[in-house]
């Protein structure tokens, strides 16, 4: 008998002691009052602003952290996101945006896109980055310029491209930063790239170069006076 009154003491006190517990975390104490976030692209905590408003009010203990992680890192323009509290009505996230690398110019209109040229943002969202414009007339011409620019960046030449064009089947024009044009195509393989590379930075600095056609079994330099060159 004093078995049974002792289990009936334990389960009443666990149900009072849920029943306090539940009726303590629903007190008006725990509304969310105000979420904080770090600093994002103008157009993204616009996008954002509707999710972020939508949690003012509830109860923070209601929140499933996981889910609304997940639900904001459906924005293709989210990388990770990271929801925390702060005592016990504020939240905060940490959002890391991801990282563009070029710049896809199609049918007119500019996208920022990552490495692998999965676009995520506008031109008008990202203007003024230091980026490579890969510029295609056919959505399928995209793979060839990005791995163009991957073999350039590999012979850390990256960084003096301005703008890819993949003209046709015959013609792929590198433009760079100073003007000077390459004229090449799919086709080349990397180790003529590295011996054009190392010939074009030996002669700018004795020639105006104006553009340098690979495409050919003899390379071809046309300067800047008119004067042609092998």
């Amino acid at each position: 008998m004093k078995k049974i009154f002792k289990v009936a003491i334990i389960i009443i006190l666990t149900i009072v002691i849920i029943k306090i517990e539940r009726d303590f975390k629903n007190k008006d104490e725990f509304l969310i009052e105000n979420v904080e976030h770090n600093t994002l692209n103008p157009t993204l905590e616009r996008d954002l602003e509707p999710i972020l408003k939508g949690l003012i009010g509830k109860n923070i203990n209601k929140i499933d952290m996981e889910s609304l992680e997940k639900k904001i890192e459906k924005d293709i323009r989210v990388e990770k996101a990271k929801v925390e509290k702060i005592g016990y009505n504020k939240l905060k996230i940490s959002l890391d945006e991801k990282i563009g690398k070029y710049y896809i110019q199609y049918k007119n209109k500019i996208f920022l896109s990552d490495e692998l040229g999965n676009v995520f943002g506008r031109f008008s969202e990202y203007s003024g980055k230091d980026f490579p414009i890969i510029i295609v007339k056919e959505e399928e011409d995209l793979q060839k310029g990005l791995f163009l620019l991957k073999i350039l960046e590999e012979l850390n030449f990256l960084s003096d491209i301005s703008q890819v064009e993949i003209v046709d089947e015959n013609l792929i024009k590198i433009t760079l930063t100073n003007g000077v044009e390459i004229k090449t195509l799919e086709s080349i393989e990397k180790d003529r790239y590295f011996k054009v590379i190392r010939l074009y930075k030996k002669l700018q600095k004795e020639r105006e170069i104006e553009y340098i056609d690979m495409r050919f079994n003899d390379v071809f330099i046309k300067e800047k006076e008119g004067k042609d060159g092998k």
